[in-house]
């Protein structure tokens, strides 16, 4: 197995970034790797299918993935090419800012309103310099491609494109804050594993999550929603391809047999 220190400098290169910069992490750092992780490393569920041979490519067989929730294997799995979902990216990029001294706090998160298991993980990062923790969230496909303050009352964030806002949640005592959404484009995963189900234009729901949480990568809970998507039948994860990636001015999405670019004029 590879040391940590040469995992890091491995996975900072998938980014397109080299070494960290000099002193104490800070928030210009983060947005930075935020922003790289984004544009680099796709959301995806590639691993959960087949891929049968066509125009002479040969077969994939179904790689399962991991069966826990372990945010260095997924690190390694990143930093050799690959992309991944929520469970997958969100705690490696959790791994990779704890080796460069960011405080992570792993959130659990729940999307669908409805959904009696939250399959979602997402982070809290505290920056030594900066007086409020951020949302961070590189695993969902649809997110700020910037850290987003968590102040009650903040502003909205914009973050080039689109912008967000966090606020209490409805009747979810377990995930009490949403973040939400709105801009003039569908997102990445809008109309492909969900329905458009609110106007562009309009603030749509992302998912809600528990702010306070501090939960460990082999957690009961995180393991129940790593199960969920895996195994269940009425996920997407299991019904389709899905691989996604965000652009500097849109997002790349490739839904079963069917790729979708959104570009931003």
């Amino acid at each position: 197995m590879e040391t940590d220190a040469a995992l890091t400098a491995a996975y900072l290169r998938r980014l397109g970034l080299a070494a960290a910069p000099a002193g104490a992490p800070g928030l210009d750092w983060l947005t930075t790797l935020v922003t790289h992780h984004h544009h680099c490393v796709p959301f995806e569920n590639l691993n959960q299918h087949e891929h049968p041979a066509v125009d002479g490519f040969a077969a994939v067989p179904r790689r399962w993935p991991p069966g826990k929730v372990d945010g260095r294997a997924a690190a390694a799995k990143l930093a050799g090419g690959r992309g991944g979902f929520c469970f997958e990216v969100n705690t490696a990029f959790a791994w990779l800012l704890r080796q460069l001294g960011y405080t992570v706090a792993l959130c659990l998160a729940r999307v669908g309103v409805t959904d009696v298991v939250p399959t979602h993980v997402t982070l809290r990062v505290s920056v030594a310099s900066e007086p409020c923790d951020f949302l961070v969230d590189v695993g969902f496909a649809s997110n700020p491609r910037k850290p987003l303050p968590l102040t009650p009352g903040a502003a909205e964030l914009h973050d080039g494109l689109d912008s967000y806002r966090i606020i209490p949640s409805t009747n979810d005592a377990r995930c009490g804050t949403t973040l939400e959404r709105r801009s003039d484009v569908e997102g990445a995963l809008d109309n492909c594993v969900r329905p458009a189900a609110v106007p562009e234009g309009e603030w749509r729901r992302l998912f809600s999550f528990a702010a306070g949480d501090a939960l460990p990568d082999a957690g009961p809970e995180l393991q129940a929603g790593l199960t969920h998507v895996l195994t269940a039948a009425e996920t997407f994860f299991t019904q389709k391809r899905v691989c996604c990636l965000m652009t500097a001015d849109g997002h790349l999405t490739l839904c079963a047999d069917r790729l979708r670019v959104v570009r931003r004029r």
